[in-house]
């Protein structure tokens, strides 16, 4: 069970901390999340200024669940319009006569796969892709990653938040861009999430987390020739739908 911050004023309070738990649970859509999302508002209000008042304090507490939730929930709901998308479009490529906002769609979709590439080691996107994705719970991503339950839970939320706090890339008009990086393995893990998401097959990804190394990312891309060789282009069937992790990318 995930504990609050030992610095956060309100540590102590297990009653509090329970209400907590009981709300997110009434207000997500997985209950499994409350107790992560609990903890996150802890760590979100541990510096700053609290209310002079008990119930000013709960109160504020409620109102950061509330938005995290609320955020959660949104974030949801597009991860799994992108599937769903994935799913339908699997076998259509994107046409030249393509309205151009839905291929600037497209382009920034890969962008973001480009950006979940180049920022995490390739087990660990693994994992994110399947979690967010696939809807893989914490204890089989555990099980496949050998660790402990709670440690993959928290490992996440480090993932989500080192993804979103890095840089984001420049936007790449070259369609040889992303087989020409310079990183190898990020170049085969960009082939292996956009596969894994225009077939809906996570198969992929559930081998990247069992064995995140160079010589399997290398086997597991040449596997996928076709996804590698379109590498330069924009993923089928995401088009119309932006990953919430993806940063404003620049043009």
């Amino acid at each position: 069970m995930t504990a609050p911050s030992p610095l956060h004023p309100l540590a102590e309070d297990a009653a509090l901390r329970r209400r907590l738990i009981a709300l997110a649970r009434r207000w997500l859509p997985q209950a499994d999340e409350a107790e992560d999302l609990v903890h996150d508002v802890y760590l979100r209000t541990a510096a700053g200024g609290l209310p002079a008042t008990a119930s000013g304090r709960e109160a504020w507490l409620v109102t950061v669940l509330r938005h995290l939730c609320i955020d959660y929930r949104r974030r949801q709901e597009r991860y799994l319009a992108i599937l769903a998308q994935a799913g339908d479009d699997a076998v259509h490529t994107l046409q030249d006569d393509q309205p151009p906002q839905q291929a600037d769609q497209a382009e920034r979709v890969d962008a973001a796969l480009a950006h979940l590439s180049r920022t995490l080691a390739p087990g660990d996107a693994a994992a994110l892709l399947l979690y967010e994705m696939f809807e893989f719970s914490h204890a089989e991503l555990a099980a496949l990653a050998g660790r402990s339950e709670e440690a993959s839970r928290q490992h996440l939320h480090r993932l989500l938040r080192r993804l979103r706090a890095a840089p984001p890339l420049h936007r790449r008009r070259d369609p040889d861009a992303a087989a020409a990086d310079p990183d190898e393995d990020a170049v085969y893990l960009y082939a292996l999430c956009r596969q894994a998401l225009a077939q809906r097959d996570p198969g992929g990804l559930i081998a990247v987390l069992r064995a995140s190394t160079p010589q399997a990312m290398a086997a597991l891309a040449n596997a996928l020739p076709a996804a590698r060789a379109d590498a330069g282009e924009p993923t089928p069937g995401l088009s119309r739908v932006t990953p919430p992790w993806m940063p404003c990318v620049p043009a």
